[in-house]
């Protein structure tokens, strides 16, 4: 019976209480924030037409996806897991990342600047680069413009960068 004592009390000495406690209030915390997230997001979404709904829909996305990590990264260090070189490969990860597809991350988020500010509108007949046509939509990477001789996709960033001249709105 004494050997059956002395594994338990090794057991309860080595959990440390604080950690677990710590730990349990870094998980309310994240579910915590993550409700809040969500209830936000759709509070946003329900006064936003479907296109920018969808922008709030992705950085919502984008705010619980940060979130997690954190709420991982504090997980770890509170468990004594040195996080510091897990940050950098992140960091490093993410530049490298973003590097490579630079084009793609320009043209997601000029297509969320015109979705939020909305220069023009699908059914906005417009002149952009020499050619000219009706916007038949705007997504978040490109603007694609109909006329008589076909549809026309424009990047997102050349319409943020290029003049763009509506000619019926």
């Amino acid at each position: 019976m004494d050997d059956r004592l002395a594994s338990m009390m090794w057991m309860v000495e080595y959990v440390d209480t604080n950690r677990v406690s710590l730990s349990l209030v870094i998980i309310v915390f994240y579910g915590i924030l993550k409700r809040l997230i969500g209830v936000v997001v759709r509070g946003i979404h329900a006064n936003f037409s479907d296109q920018q709904a969808s922008v709030v829909g992705l950085l919502g996305k984008i705010a619980s996806v940060v979130l997690w990590i954190l709420t991982l990264m504090s997980l770890l260090g509170t468990w004594g897991v040195d996080t510091a070189p897990l940050i950098a490969s992140i960091g490093l990860s993410g530049f490298a990342l973003s590097f490579a597809l630079k084009d793609l991350i320009g043209n997601v988020l000029s297509g969320v600047l015109l979705l939020l500010h909305r220069p023009f509108a699908p059914g906005d007949m417009i002149e952009v680069g020499g050619i000219t046509g009706k916007i038949l939509s705007i997504d978040l990477r490109y603007t694609i413009l109909s006329n008589e001789s076909g549809k026309h996709f424009f990047p997102n960033s050349q319409m943020t960068s290029m003049r763009v001249t509506v000619t019926e709105g």
